[in-house]
């Protein structure tokens, strides 16, 4: 039920919080991004998206000010998640677009879903075109990595994959296996 997912969110956002007051900034600029951000998504799930997507854009500018790209677009994949929180489709598509666009290297995965939300995004307001290309780079992008193409829950035809609890775009955490 959802009593005992909100207490294991408050105990993880113990955690979080422990986590980031232990760790140097300083000298592990790529732990606390990941913790701040994972903090992020543990406060939209207790119910505070808003609050969740403050604590993400700091992520996301410090992620932005050391030049760690990989963390950034992983950000830009959690800030996603809590814009669908809103039903804020124009932030959603936002921050699907900085996490692609952001420079220096960054995981083909990260990439792959941020694609997959995005291409999500435009045919939901009707950009079939746009959309249809998207899927198309992220099923290349998948076929040269030899990886698995991550689907908003939607796709993914079953309930197992849904953590967020809605069958909207936040169905990030979904995956389907390449065959």
């Amino acid at each position: 039920g959802g009593s005992g997912r909100a207490g294991d969110c408050g105990t993880a956002g113990q955690t979080l919080e422990r986590g980031l007051w232990g760790c140097d900034e300083r000298t592990h600029m790529r732990e606390a991004i990941r913790l701040r951000s994972w903090l992020a998504v543990v406060v939209g799930r207790l119910g505070n998206a808003r609050e969740g997507i403050e604590i993400a854009e700091l992520a996301a500018d410090q992620a932005a000010t050391y030049g760690l790209g990989n963390e950034y677009a992983q950000v830009c994949a959690k800030l996603c998640y809590l814009c669908d929180m809103l039903d804020d489709a124009a932030g959603y598509e936002h921050w699907c677009r900085r996490g692609i666009a952001v420079a220096g290297p960054k995981s083909r995965r990260i990439e792959t879903l941020l694609m997959v939300n995005l291409a999500c995004a435009c045919i939901d307001q009707g950009r079939l075109t746009e959309g249809l290309g998207l899927c198309v780079a992220a099923v290349k992008s998948v076929e040269r990595g030899h990886s698995t193409l991550p689907c908003p829950a939607r796709w993914g035809g079953s309930s197992e994959g849904r953590r967020c609890g809605r069958g909207g775009r936040a169905g990030w955490w979904a995956y389907a296996s390449k065959k």
